[in-house]
């Protein structure tokens, strides 16, 4: 019984390898997206002690350049 060569040699070593590194990628992918979700979370709790604190007009002015107004 006789394989064929594959000119870049063993493709299972490289599907193999090329698998594990999108499974990382999917990982930190997903860890930034977490990371992302939290420091949004964390803006709008400090826009609301903003708020109760006095600034509005300087966080009407971040909201207004961020986007999300």
């Amino acid at each position: 019984m006789s394989q064929s060569i594959h000119p870049l040699g063993d493709t299972t070593y490289h599907f193999v390898k090329a698998n594990v590194l999108n499974s990382l990628q999917d990982k930190e992918i997903a860890a930034l997206k977490d990371r992302i979700q939290r420091l949004e979370k964390a803006g709008e709790d400090l826009a609301v002690c903003g708020y109760f604190m006095g600034f509005v007009d300087e966080l009407k002015a971040w909201r207004k350049a961020k986007g999300t107004l």
